[in-house]
C-alpha cells in the first residue's frame, strides 16, 4: 500500500514539473527585480483602459481602409485614362481624312445640305469648276432605267452611298466614260481646288480597287486609297499607298501637301517608319515625301 501511495506522490511532483505549470521568471512579483533600486529609478509601467485599446485600433482599422480606398480610386483613374486615350486615336485614326481635308469644307451652311437627285442619266449633276457632268453609279440601282429616283448626294462627298463608279458626261450630257473599267467602291469625290486663281482643277477620289479583306467583296470594308484624275475622269493614277490624315492644295494649284499618320504613333496600325508629309505634283504624278510642315 505504501508503494503505491509513494507513486501517485512521485506522478503529482512529475506534473508540477512540467514547463506548463513552472513559474515565469519572478512570476508576478517584478517588483523584486528592482529591489535594490530606489524607488524613483524604477520604471514605470503604464497600463491602458480596455476602452482606449479598442479606439486605437479602431483608429488603425480606419486608416488602412482609407488607404486602401485611394489605392483603389487610382488605378480606377489610371484605367479610365488609358481607356479614353487610347478611344481617342481609334476614333482619330478612323475619322481623320473626313475631318482634315481643308478644302473641302465650306462656311454657307445651305450648300452643306444634302441634294436630292433623280436618279436619271438624262438629267446628271453638274461637276464644279467645268461645263462637264457626273452621275454616281449606286450599287443595285439600274440608272439605264427612265424611273424617277429619290437618291440622296452629299455636296461634301459629291456621292450617295454605296457609289461602286463614276460616270462623266460632256456638255451635252453625252456619255464620255466611267471611272473604273470595274466597278469598286468610292467613298467621296471632291474637285479642287476651289480658291479663286487656284488651279488646274482635279478631280481626288477616297476609293477601293480591290477586295483588301478577302470577303470576296469590295466594299467600305475594304481599304481605300487616294486617287487623281482630269475633271472628265481620264488619267486615273493612285497618289500614294499609304492612308492620309489631311491634305490641301498649295503653290499655284498644282501641288497637293498631304499629311500621313503619325510614325511615331503607338496606335497606328500600319507602324509606318518613314516621312510625316508628302507633295503631290499633279503636272508630273510624282510624289515627294518630306518630314517638314508646311504651313498655309
Amino acid at each position: 500500500m505504501s508503494s503505491i501511495q509513494d507513486m501517485n506522490n512521485r506522478m503529482k511532483q512529475n506534473r508540477n514539473l512540467r514547463p506548463s505549470k513552472r513559474q515565469k521568471f519572478k512570476a508576478n512579483n517584478r517588483e523584486t527585480l528592482y529591489k535594490e533600486s530606489n524607488p524613483e529609478d524604477r520604471p514605470k509601467f503604464k497600463e491602458f483602459s480596455e476602452f482606449q485599446i479598442k479606439k486605437t485600433i479602431y483608429k488603425i482599422r480606419k486608416r488602412a481602409e482609407s488607404e486602401r480606398r485611394m489605392d483603389l480610386i487610382l488605378i480606377i483613374l489610371i484605367i479610365g485614362i488609358i481607356s479614353l486615350f487610347i478611344a481617342y486615336f481609334i476614333f482619330t485614326e478612323e475619322n481623320s481624312v473626313k475631318q482634315n481635308t481643308d478644302n473641302r469644307t465650306t462656311t454657307n451652311d445651305d450648300t452643306t445640305q444634302p441634294i436630292i437627285w433623280n436618279g436619271k442619266l438624262s438629267d446628271p449633276l453638274e461637276l464644279p469648276f467645268s461645263d462637264l457632268y457626273y452621275a454616281p453609279k449606286i450599287k443595285g440601282l439600274d440608272l439605264n432605267t427612265q424611273i424617277e429616283k429619290s437618291i440622296e448626294i452629299n455636296l461634301t462627298t459629291m456621292v450617295a452611298d454605296s457609289t461602286i463608279n463614276i460616270l462623266f458626261f460632256d456638255s451635252d450630257c453625252n456619255l464620255i466614260r466611267e471611272l473604273l473599267p470595274a466597278d469598286g467602291h468610292i467613298r467621296w469625290m471632291y474637285t479642287g481646288p476651289i480658291k479663286e486663281n487656284m488651279g488646274p482643277k482635279r478631280n481626288l477620289y477616297a476609293l477601293s480597287k480591290d477586295d483588301t479583306n478577302n470577303d470576296g467583296l469590295i466594299n467600305d470594308k475594304d481599304t481605300d486609297y487616294l486617287f487623281i484624275s482630269e475633271p472628265n475622269g481620264k488619267g486615273l493614277s493612285k497618289v500614294t499607298e499609304r492612308r492620309i490624315n489631311s491634305m490641301q492644295w498649295i503653290g499655284s494649284g498644282n501641288e497637293l501637301f498631304i499629311e500621313f499618320p503619325n510614325p511615331n504613333n503607338f496606335f497606328n496600325p500600319q507602324k509606318q517608319k518613314d516621312s510625316l508629309y508628302g507633295i503631290f505634283n499633279t503636272e508630273t504624278n510624282s510624289l515627294r515625301l518630306t518630314n517638314q510642315k508646311i504651313n498655309n
